[in-house]
């Protein structure tokens, strides 16, 4: 799939023709931010999607193991080498 314009040109282009009255750095940097964290957002919702379709239609027995096991909380038995006890038992 070879998209005619990237998310990069598009947010570009959008910020050129956004608005009536010149903006600031800090407001075109603000707009520029918040438009990569809705792409990314909607790109987060679509594998989300794509992967509950896939598991409503592939049987549960016919699922690859990795995938049937979940993922369950994850718990720390032992602290890792570079983590030290702190006070209060929080590991930091």
């Amino acid at each position: 799939m070879n998209p005619e314009f990237t998310a990069e040109e598009l947010i570009d282009e959008l910020l050129a023709t956004t608005g009536q009255h010149p903006m600031s750095l800090r407001e075109q940097y603000l707009l520029r931010e918040t438009l990569y964290s809705l792409t990314r957002l909607i790109r987060s919702e679509q594998l989300l999607e794509i992967r509950q379709n896939v598991a409503r239609l592939i049987p549960y027995s016919l699922r690859p193991m990795h995938v049937r096991r979940g993922r369950g909380k994850r718990t720390m038995a032992m602290p890792a080498s570079g983590q030290k006890n702190l006070a209060f038992g929080r590991l930091e």
